[in-house]
Order: structure tokens, then sequence, then C-alpha cells
């Protein structure tokens, strides 16, 4: 090979060894990255999961407080509890509403 081709291609290879490193860094760093939003999207996503979860047992929870309330009154008025008839519909418009949102 001549000598002044030889020449030419040490510094061009020279060259090429941190260009290569810092393509290798940057292409390790842009996967990093990818990789910390990936988790991230998936840790909001649990997140969300579990608060979906408790509203839905706090829903749970208040029908069925509802039920208990509206089987007191029902009760206290069999006994002429004296419990007013107005409550009693409230309770029951509740119940509906309640009922319409779990469908």
């Amino acid at each position: 090979m001549d000598p002044a081709v030889v020449a030419v291609f040490i510094p061009v290879v020279a060259l090429m060894i941190p260009i290569t490193a810092i393509w290798t860094k940057h292409r390790q760093t842009i996967e990093r990255m990818r990789l910390e939003a990936k988790n991230q999207k998936r840790a909001e996503l649990d997140e969300v999961e579990k608060l979906r979860s408790e509203v839905k047992e706090l829903k749970e929870i208040v029908y069925q407080q509802t039920l208990a309330i509206d089987s007191f009154l029902m009760e206290q008025r069999r006994l002429g509890g004296g419990a007013s008839g107005g409550t009693e519909t409230e309770v029951q418009q509740r119940l509906s509403i309640n009922q319409e949102s779990r469908g």
C-alpha cells in the first residue's frame, strides 16, 4: 500500500474512534431516557388503577351504608318511630341514582 494513503487513513481512523465513542454514549443515553419514561408511565398507570380500585370500594361502602340507612328508616316507620316520609323518599332517590350509576 502506498505510504501516502496510509498517512491519510491514520488520522481518519484516529478521529473515528472518539466519534464512535460519542455516538455510542449518545445512544445509551437515549435508550436510558426511553426506559425511564416507560417505567414512569407504567408507575403512573399502576397508581391510576389503584385509585380506581379505591373509588370503586368507596362507592360500594356508600351504597351499603345507604341500604343500611334505608333499612333502618323502614324499620323505624314500621315500628311507628316517626321517621319522616320525606327522609325515606330522599333515601329512595339516592338508591335509584346509585343503582343507575353502577349499571
